[in-house]
């Protein structure tokens, strides 16, 4: 079919080495708990979420094992310049910058494109706070 009529394109070709990576546009909330071993997923900014996208982060050409925790707290500080200015975070909280996790799997199949997000943690606890409200405009 052709691109504009609503059926599937036919591809004459492999499609390996054509970068599957899904792209999340500046803006998109992401539901993510840091403690539990799954991708983040796509929500209404109105709905509870954790994330909220800043900026694309391309890890480049690192080979290699997937990143430690320690690894991936210094991808969150790499983060840090797409912080918002006057981000709206639940009193009690922090805007910190961290980077959206890239699963294990997609990892293991090439993928080095994810996001930088924008997350409120808890002042006393540490944790991260649920949001109900776009963090920034």
């Amino acid at each position: 079919g052709r691109p504009d009529d609503g059926r599937p394109v036919l591809w004459s070709g492999p499609l390996r080495g054509i970068d599957q990576t899904p792209r999340l546009p500046v803006g998109t909330c992401l539901v993510w708990d840091p403690l539990e071993p799954v991708p983040a997923e796509e929500a209404s900014c109105a709905a509870a979420h954790q994330l909220q996208v800043t900026g694309p982060l391309d890890l480049g050409n690192r080979s290699g094992e997937y990143p430690t925790p320690a690894q991936w707290d210094v991808l969150d500080a790499a983060c840090a310049p797409l912080l918002p200015s006057g981000a709206s975070v639940p009193s009690g909280s922090r805007p910190v910058p961290v980077a959206v996790r890239i699963p294990a799997v997609s990892w293991q199949a090439g993928r080095r494109v994810t996001a930088c997000a924008v997350a409120a943690r808890d002042g006393r606890t540490g944790r991260f706070v649920v949001l109900t409200a776009p963090v920034t405009g």
